[in-house]
């Protein structure tokens, strides 16, 4: 199994599935790494998926704020900063698939536990998804996920 943390981020959100508007019709959902080859219009344009999920690189010149667990603060190891997007179409609302994706991924990480070796904290963006210019109607959440190796490891 790898241990970086961004691969196995990735792993985990490739089981992130969301519904359509209709609420039967399965979301096309891609999780892919920033710099890639490919760009947004591509992906929702050509290839036709419904959400892209693109994990960023991280600064780490930028020191996180520590998460607190009863006065204790609890330093992760990596940082990693994650954008969901999706545009309007036909049969699909971004603002509504948007958050049955947050929820997706809230299940699976809270679901995690120690079966990576590894701790996962999810911080959400203070606000809900921005509509973001360039493509039309796009829609983006972003979210950082804070990563830790097991403490028996």
């Amino acid at each position: 199994m790898s241990t970086d943390p961004r691969a196995i981020l990735k792993g985990l959100l490739l089981g992130v599935t969301a519904t359509l508007d209709n609420d039967a019709t399965a979301a096309q959902i891609v999780v892919i790494y920033e710099g890639g080859p490919e760009n947004l219009k591509y992906l929702f344009t050509v290839t036709d998926y419904d959400a892209v999920i693109t994990l960023r690189r991280w600064d780490e010149r930028r020191a996180p704020q520590p998460y607190m667990v009863q006065n204790w603060p609890v330093r992760y190891e990596k940082t990693v900063p994650v954008s969901v997007s999706a545009i309007d179409k036909t049969g699909l609302t971004a603002t509504k698939l948007l958050p049955k994706i947050r929820d997706s991924i809230r299940v699976i990480i809270q679901g995690v536990g120690l079966s990576t070796n590894s701790a996962w904290f999810m911080q959400e963006n203070t606000g809900d998804y921005r509509y973001v210019g360039g493509i039309e109607n796009l829609w983006v959440d972003d979210y950082r996920f804070f990563y830790r190796r097991a403490w028996n490891n």
